[in-house]
Parts: C-alpha cells; sequence; structure tokens
C-alpha cells in the first residue's frame, strides 16, 4: 500500500505474505490540508498475485 500526497509517496506498508490480515496504522498528521491517495498495487514477479485488504478507516482524531 502507498499512501500517495503532493505526488510524491509519503507512506508506505507491505504485507505478510499471510492470509491473515494485520492491523496498520499511519499519522498523517503532517499531511493536513493537502488531498492524498491510497494506491494498492501487487509487485509480484508471478503470474499469480493476490491482495487482500479490508477496512480503510479515516478519521480526524485529534488529542488535546
Amino acid at each position: 500500500m502507498k499512501l500517495i500526497a503532493g505526488g510524491n509517496v509519503v507512506r508506505t506498508t507491505t504485507g505478510r505474505d499471510a492470509e491473515n490480515l494485520c492491523w496498520n496504522s499511519w499519522n498523517v498528521s503532517d499531511l493536513i490540508g493537502q488531498t492524498a491517495k491510497v494506491e494498492a498495487i501487487d509487485t509480484s514477479p508471478s503470474s499469480w498475485g493476490r491482495i487482500n485488504v479490508d477496512q480503510i478507516t479515516l478519521g480526524d482524531l485529534l488529542s488535546a
């Protein structure tokens, strides 16, 4: 997964080559006010690939 803002990749994460999905999160407070997109790409060199993505959650949790 890539997070792209301002035409640049600003965050990345990869799977763990397993069927079990694991939580991951990014602090994006440095990107406030920017438009961003999430991109999921299979970069496997084999002819068989799989992308499992579940529950992408966006929020604006701010601590006092």
